[in-house]
């Protein structure tokens, strides 16, 4: 498998597949990180709509795979890291796992994951982490 990290925009060309990691989110009071706004907003409100309808929570483990009507995205799988605070680089090998065993079982060629926005993790060893997974 060939692994290549690229700041190429997730839905810039027609992707088979985008992976979303997402932390636990509070359900009284959640919020889509800012980045992953902007590409709710290309996907025609998709992944808000999914979030208010209490559909996913990004409970440590839990993936949903949707098919958004808009965007350049044919899927998009939402994978749980869990709570912030409890996230290390094994959880993000498990989520990069994930995107890879439903891009395969999808026969989806390529996927493009989304890394998550925290500090609490280094670049690099997030990096490592999700070529790994």
């Amino acid at each position: 498998m060939q692994v290549t990290a690229s700041t190429q925009h997730p839905l810039g060309a027609e992707r088979p597949l985008v992976a979303i990691p997402l932390f636990e989110l509070d359900p009284e009071k959640w919020r889509l990180p800012t980045r992953i706004a902007a590409l709710d907003k290309e996907l025609g409100g998709t992944l808000r709509a999914t979030l208010e309808r209490g559909d996913f929570r990004g409970s440590k483990g839990q993936s949903l795979l949707l098919y958004p009507a808009e965007g350049a995205a044919a899927r998009v799988l939402l994978v749980g890291l869990g709570p912030e605070g409890d996230v290390h680089a094994g959880a993000l090998r498990d989520a990069s796992g994930t995107a890879v065993r439903s891009a395969r079982s999808h026969r989806a060629d390529s996927v493009a994951l989304v890394p998550p926005s925290t500090r609490r993790i280094k670049p690099a060893v997030m990096g490592q982490a999700l070529a790994e997974g």
